[in-house]
């Protein structure tokens, strides 16, 4: 009978390491979230790609070739004009348009 305490002590004792390991996994996890690291809610722009070609669209005269998010979630809009195609940068934060590149 002590043999099957002191085993059932051991199992119950793997188990709180288990779990609290798993809980400090979590913790671990939320506070790398906190601060803004894989935190993908920080990450999806609040300018939309429909409103990003829109944005371009409307200070630039010319027809819309494509929109693409780039890796800083800016917007890149290319457009054509008589022939020429430009780059129009829509920050996907505040929708402040930049200056078109030829």
């Amino acid at each position: 009978m002590l043999g099957t305490l002191i085993v059932s002590m051991h199992i119950a004792a793997a188990e709180n390491a288990e779990l609290s390991e798993r809980l400090d996994t979590r913790e671990q996890a939320n506070s790398l979230q906190d601060n803004g690291v894989n935190n993908l809610g920080a990450q999806t722009p609040r300018i939309s790609r429909r409103q990003a070609l829109n944005l371009a669209s409307g200070r630039y005269d010319g027809r819309v070739l494509g929109v693409v998010q780039m890796e800083n979630n800016n917007w890149r809009v290319r457009m054509d004009r008589d022939g020429t195609v430009f780059n129009v940068f829509v920050n996907s934060s505040s929708g402040a348009i930049s200056a078109p590149s030829e």
